[in-house]
């Protein structure tokens, strides 16, 4: 591997590694609660969506993400990230109009 090729592929490492990093990194504080995991998973995709179609470690990334994303596809996880304080969204209502109607 030429010079040039290996900090090419570090950079494009480092794109990947620096969002899960900071993922990682609040995650890990005691006053974390489910809703910030879901807040850091979406902020996480979003980082993954925006890397340029040119690095190779993209496909994986995604394939990983859409892996360990679909563990916390559970309805009282989701109803937690919806009352979660920060989240602002029209979901929220209407979340909860169906939850009221089927109970």
């Amino acid at each position: 591997m030429q010079s040039e090729e290996f900090f090419t592929s570090c950079y494009q490492i480092r794109l990947i590694w620096a969002p899960i990093k900071e993922c990682i990194n609040i995650l890990e504080a005691r006053s974390a609660s489910l809703a910030d995991c879901f807040i850091q998973m979406i902020k996480l995709a979003v980082s993954i969506f925006r890397l340029p179609s040119s690095n190779p470690y993209k496909a994986n990334a995604i394939q990983i993400f859409n892996c360990r994303y679909l563990e916390f596809q559970y309805p009282t996880y989701l109803l937690y990230y919806y009352l979660h304080p920060n989240y602002q969204g029209i979901v929220f209502y209407l979340f909860f109009y169906i939850i009221i109607k089927i109970y």
